[in-house]
């Protein structure tokens, strides 16, 4: 049985999924229906951005995306004084996929950067001087320090490196949990 069939059977028969069943359905469109792909804005360019590749992640976990919940993932909102200050007052459309299982879904629980492990979603941004970089994606595997830092190696669609991107495991060096610099938001599907 192909790994889609059986993961519908299992969800028919009313079996739970766990947060490492994200990850393996993203291991599985990655191979499969990304394969080749590239990062970018423009499917009919065979190419899927972040929001998007964890949008289809939870469309074959059978997680129902209505307009609003899809507009939520991709932080698809008009903000007054620019996205940089809605994310640094805590606006709560700027949590993406967060906020969309958790208040409009309510398919999902807030997990602490403590808790957090392989299958759950998250959404971040980092303030870089006057610049603004976020993501949207799922955990693959969490590094703690010696010192107790946790640290996250993403899985999904990224922009780096240029010009292509990965669809995938991120090549980039894992991203911080926790930090002034930062506003880090994990989600994790409950039943």
């Amino acid at each position: 049985m192909k790994f889609f069939g059986a993961l519908a059977f299992l969800l028919l028969m009313g079996v739970a999924l766990h947060a490492s069943d994200s990850l393996k359905v993203a291991r599985e469109l990655a191979k499969t229906k990304y394969g080749g792909w590239t990062y970018g804005p423009d499917p009919s360019k065979n190419q899927v951005d972040c929001t998007q590749f964890v949008q289809a992640v939870l469309t074959d976990m059978n997680v129902p995306l209505d307009s609003t919940a899809k507009k939520a993932i991709n932080i698809n909102y008009h903000f007054d004084k620019g996205i940089e200050e809605a994310v640094r007052k805590g606006d709560d459309r700027t949590r993406g996929v967060h906020y969309a299982l958790i208040d409009l879904l309510k398919k999902g629980k807030d997990v602490s950067p403590s808790k957090a492990q392989p299958g759950d979603f998250i959404q971040y941004w980092i303030f870089r001087g006057d610049r603004l970089i976020g993501h949207s994606a799922i955990i693959h595997k969490i590094i703690e320090d010696k010192s107790g830092n946790r640290a996250a190696e993403l899985y999904g669609a990224h922009e780096t490196p240029k010009p292509k991107g990965t669809i995938g495991l991120a090549v980039t060096e894992p991203v911080k949990l926790e930090g002034a610099d930062r506003k880090v938001y994990i989600a994790r599907l409950t039943d």
